[in-house]
């Protein structure tokens, strides 16, 4: 099994050829931007890169609004009902 160092060198390697051959990959850019801000603790390098995924990743824009949107509004359906009905007591 790989080291936790080896495994975060190899993704970096794979991203950085990725970027090389296309700018635009959302995925590579995401996977720099953790490897820099959790492996490395580059907060500013990773904040760069992160800024460069959410702009080039449209698909990974729309994925995040699916997952967001059915949680929009839970509180609201987490309230009492307002109806007329009244709850038993115990």
């Amino acid at each position: 099994m790989a080291s936790p160092a080896e495994s975060y060198g190899k993704a970096k390697v794979a991203a950085t050829k990725a970027l090389e051959i296309d700018d635009k990959l959302g995925d590579a850019h995401a996977t720099l931007a953790l490897i820099l801000t959790w492996n490395e603790w580059n907060w500013p390098a990773g904040e760069a890169e992160f800024k460069r995924a959410w702009s080039s990743a449209r698909i990974l824009r729309q994925l995040i609004r699916d997952m967001v949107e059915p949680h929009n509004g839970l509180e609201d359906s987490m309230k009492p009902s307002q109806s007329n009905e009244t709850s038993p007591r115990p």
